[in-house]
C-alpha cells in the first residue's frame, strides 16, 4: 500500500498563508488535509506519477491551495477530525445550544460534510476537479 499523498509542505503553507493567521501545521495534519482533497477528487481526471501525484504543475498548485484551505480551515475551527460536529444539543436553564455541524437529511450532524473546507471545495470546483457523475437509467 503506497503511503499518503501529502500536496503541501510547512513552506508552502507559510507561502500560502502569508504566515500572519494560522498555526503553523505539522506534515501529519497536511497528510491527513491532503486525504481530503484526494477524496473530494477521487473520479478526477488528471496526469499523475507512479505515486498518484499531479504531473502537470497547474493541477499540483490546486492541490497545495486546496490542501491549505483545508488546514486552514481546521486551524479557524479547531475539529480537524469532525467528532466536534457529532455534538448534540443541550439546555442550561433558559440558553439552548445546538449542534455545530451541518445537518444531514435526518437533521442529524453530518461529521464528513462538516470537516471539509468550503474555500478548499471552490478551489477544486474553481479548477473543474470536482466532478459531478449523472447516472442515467
Amino acid at each position: 500500500m503506497a503511503a499518503q499523498r501529502q500536496y503541501a509542505t510547512i513552506a508552502e503553507f507559510s507561502v500560502w498563508d502569508g504566515a500572519t493567521e494560522y498555526t503553523v501545521p505539522s506534515d501529519s495534519l497536511l497528510r491527513r488535509a491532503s486525504g481530503v482533497i484526494d477524496g473530494l477528487t477521487r473520479h478526477s481526471k488528471f496526469a499523475s506519477d507512479v505515486d498518484g501525484y499531479p504531473t502537470d504543475i497547474d493541477v499540483s498548485d490546486v492541490f497545495r491551495d486546496a490542501t491549505c484551505a483545508q488546514v486552514a480551515f481546521w486551524d479557524e475551527n479547531g475539529d480537524p477530525t469532525g467528532a466536534g460536529s457529532q455534538d448534540g444539543s443541550f439546555s442550561i436553564g433558559s440558553v439552548s445550544i445546538g449542534a455545530r455541524g451541518r445537518s444531514a437529511g435526518s437533521g442529524a450532524p453530518d461529521a464528513q460534510q462538516s470537516r471539509v473546507a468550503p474555500e478548499a471545495v471552490q478551489i477544486l470546483v474553481n479548477a473543474n476537479m470536482i466532478v459531478a457523475t449523472t447516472a442515467h437509467s
